[in-house]
């Protein structure tokens, strides 16, 4: 009689047990662990978050689609039916990546291979050219002469080659005379409409210069 009752009270304690270890979780408790376990709180468990429960839910024959995502309902369904009892709660919630991700943008090095140069625009027919390498005399006798500030200040007349040495000089006509000055003060350029040639001087700067005769 006495080992009866034992065997019955061991029995039930064993039935006791084993209704206490598979008792289904609430939906509020599921609820409240699928909210700890969603670390990035987009609504499911991505492939970090959801690695300590994976094992539970196969076991519990609740295999998600994607094991990479695991959906909410997923997750609800397999903790109802009691699958996630043995997870140590200290490893929920804490899956993190461990691996920092940097995304750097893809690095543009962009080379000018031609080097552009922009010049204003030339006006009056003018263009930006160097001074011509050689000129004719032809072209450069008669050529108007103007001032920094663009004013005809004379006519080139003539040009003098010293005999050796020293400079070339160029004749202008002011007007009531002819005057000298050297060649290498004149900016010479070439425009759509011939030549230009100008010199850092004003009108009055030449008919201040004295008279050239030719000897």
């Amino acid at each position: 009689m006495n080992k009866l009752i034992i065997a019955s009270a061991a029995a039930a304690l064993m039935v006791g047990i084993s209704g206490s270890a598979f008792a289904a979780m609430s939906a509020a408790d599921c609820q409240s662990l699928f909210e700890r376990a969603d670390i990035s709180k987009d609504g499911s468990l991505q492939a970090d978050e959801a690695k300590v429960f994976l094992d539970a839910m196969n076991q519990a024959q609740v295999k998600p689609k994607d094991v990479s995502m695991v959906t909410k309902d997923e997750f609800t369904m397999a903790c109802e039916k009691d699958a996630f009892a043995n997870i140590d709660p200290a490893t929920i919630g804490t899956a993190a990546s461990t691996t920092a991700t940097t995304e750097q943008p893809a690095a543009t090095t962009e080379q000018s291979t031609t080097a552009t140069t922009e010049q204003p625009a030339a006006t009056s027919g003018e263009q930006a050219l160097a001074v011509p390498e050689a000129i004719m005399a032809s072209d450069f006798i008669g050529s108007t002469v103007y001032s920094g500030s663009n004013e005809n200040i004379g006519e080139v007349k003539d040009v003098v080659l010293p005999e050796s040495g020293g400079q070339a000089q160029v004749i202008i006509d002011v007007g009531e005379k002819d005057v000298a000055v050297e060649l290498s003060q004149l900016k010479i350029a070439a425009t759509t409409d011939g030549l230009k040639v100008a010199l850092d001087a004003t009108k009055a700067d030449l008919e201040g210069l004295p008279e050239f005769k030719q000897q």
